[in-house]
């Protein structure tokens, strides 16, 4: 019960009035595309755990041989979708562009894996355009000839983020050999962009500190302590009483 209650407490936490929520259906495609590890593995130069939460990211850090229940890696995930959620938002406002639910899904899914490779502005407005031919050839270019070279299942994940894009279509399925592994971090230096050009990131979270961090471009707006409290007392006090009425 616990990994369904932590996912149902992600939905109206850590975004401002205003901001939107990743769906349901967006966490399924992420969990699919991560995968479940309860032991901690080698990711590139760091180490990741659960669904994908990697010691680059600067939140909680995990060594090899750490383990952890289903229940912590469900927690991890809240916590990094908070952070990821914060900054697509902060990114639509600053690029003042408006995305419907689909778009905004895959924006979150693609930006959990890529949060570096995916700050232009280019690929914002690409996910607005009508041709999905257009849009994946934007969409390509977040990963580098290099990353097709050595994380070939990369090409597959690209697919599977689109995807939610039409999500009656289901998700597909990865061909075999598919690494669901985020690209691992192999420099820290950062050029920041000048208008619209792209930032040269060649990492995860390169050029972007503390949990998926603060881009220059990105200025967070701090929720009250008081008022998070009070969101998760409300989605648990709603949660429990339809179990009540269940019975």
């Amino acid at each position: 019960m616990l990994p369904i209650l932590l996912s149902l407490a992600l939905l109206g936490l850590g975004v401002s009035e205003g901001s939107m929520e990743v769906s349901q259906s967006a966490i399924k495609i992420l969990k699919e595309l991560e995968k479940l590890r309860l032991e901690a593995y080698r990711d590139g130069s760091s180490i990741s755990i659960g669904y994908g939460h990697s010691n680059s990211s600067g939140g909680e850090q995990f060594k090899m041989g750490d383990t952890i229940t289903e229940e912590k890696a469900e927690e991890l995930l809240v916590k990094d979708l908070e952070e990821i959620q914060r900054i697509v938002n902060q990114r639509l406002e600053n690029y003042d562009i408006s995305f419907n639910q689909n778009q905004f899904d895959v924006m979150v899914i693609g930006t959990y894996n890529r949060p570096g490779k995916l700050s232009s502005k280019k690929f914002y407005e690409a996910l607005l355009l009508d041709n999905p031919e257009e849009i994946a050839k934007v969409w390509n270019t977040s990963i580098t000839d290099k990353d097709r070279e050595n994380f070939p299942g990369l090409v597959d994940r690209l697919n599977v983020e689109l995807s939610a894009l039409e999500p009656d279509r289901g998700i597909p399925v990865p061909e075999e050999g598919f690494d669901p592994s985020p690209v691992p971090s192999t420099t820290t230096t950062t050029t920041m962009p000048e208008d619209n050009d792209t930032m040269d990131i060649e990492s995860r979270s390169a050029g972007i500190t503390n949990m998926y961090g603060r881009p220059p471009q990105d200025v967070k707006t701090k929720m009250p302590m008081s008022e998070r409290k009070q969101k998760i007392n409300n989605v648990f006090t709603k949660l429990f009483s339809s179990m009540v009425g269940s019975e």
